[in-house]
């Protein structure tokens, strides 16, 4: 999907970035500094989304070499400390780095940021603003960057946003007049979205007037089978909705068990939010 959505959008990023702003300078190498995690654990990360990066630009390359008008190059500014979704925002000085030690004799450069982290940080809005940079978020997206005052250069290639998810909620709730529901999430911090959605479960809850009771059931780091029927065991005991956030390991683990114990009949209703 990555690939997909930089060759949709890199032509049109070309015509209107280098076309509008620099009117289309002979010789210019566009600069594409991307940051992000290491380890390859996500699909967002280097290692998993480069290949996609070099399809993509080679692609670009091959169309608007003909005609010399610029040369588009990728650097990838990261390193093995960059392991998960919560290092990345501890290595942004990485960028900073970079951007001040080697970017100061490429004179007819154009350089755009890449952040394939998790989330749209304002540390990485900043970055932008501050070098008068187009930024480029790869990651998850939020409600947020839509504020041109704290992101006023950044974009997003992210096909969904987090807010659509409580109007979700709020809808299916009010459509089947569910009033008790259970949220399973995995504690691990492996991905961010568990506990990005139960911020946002909780807020909502918090600032609506509704009558919808959330059960908030955390999973532990590398649960055993007596922990998962233990807490499945618990969860049934309060509602027969739940919505499950984690890993596709911690959920594949959960609905074995849920099959195991006759809970998977249309009697019971599960929501599932995987990784990738």
């Amino acid at each position: 999907m990555l690939c997909y959505s930089l060759n949709f959008f890199i032509h049109p990023l070309i015509i209107f970035t280098v076309g509008q702003i620099v009117n289309w300078v002979e010789g210019l190498e566009v600069v594409l500094l991307v940051y992000g995690i290491w380890s390859p654990g996500l699909l967002q990360s280097i290692p998993l989304s480069g290949p996609g990066f070099d399809v993509a630009l080679e692609e670009v390359n091959s169309v608007y070499s003909n005609n010399k008008t610029f040369q588009m190059r990728r650097v990838y500014i990261s390193s093995k400390e960059v392991a998960g979704c919560g290092d990345t925002g501890a290595y942004f000085d990485q960028i900073s780095d970079y951007y001040y030690r080697s970017t100061g004799n490429c004179s007819p450069c154009l350089y755009i940021l890449v952040n394939l982290g998790c989330g749209d940080p304002p540390m990485f809005a900043q970055l932008g603003r501050e070098w008068s940079m187009l930024a480029i978020s790869a990651g998850t997206a939020s409600f947020n960057i839509r504020n041109r005052l704290l992101y006023p250069t950044t974009i997003s290639t992210c096909p969904f946003q987090y807010r659509p998810y409580m109007v979700m909620f709020r809808k299916l709730c009010e459509l089947f007049n569910w009033r008790t529901v259970a949220y399973v999430y995995d504690t691990s911090r492996t991905l961010p979205f568990p506990l990005q959605l139960y911020d946002l479960f909780t807020s909502f809850i918090r600032l609506n007037a509704t009558d919808i009771r959330l059960q908030l059931f955390p999973i532990p780091v590398a649960p055993s089978d007596v922990i998962i029927d233990e807490s499945l065991r618990k969860i049934l005991q309060v509602s027969r909705i739940i919505f499950l956030s984690g890993t596709p390991v911690l959920i594949r683990q959960i609905m074995v068990e849920a099959f195991k114990q006759n809970k998977t009949s249309g009697e019971y209703v599960s929501s599932r939010k995987r990784g990738n």
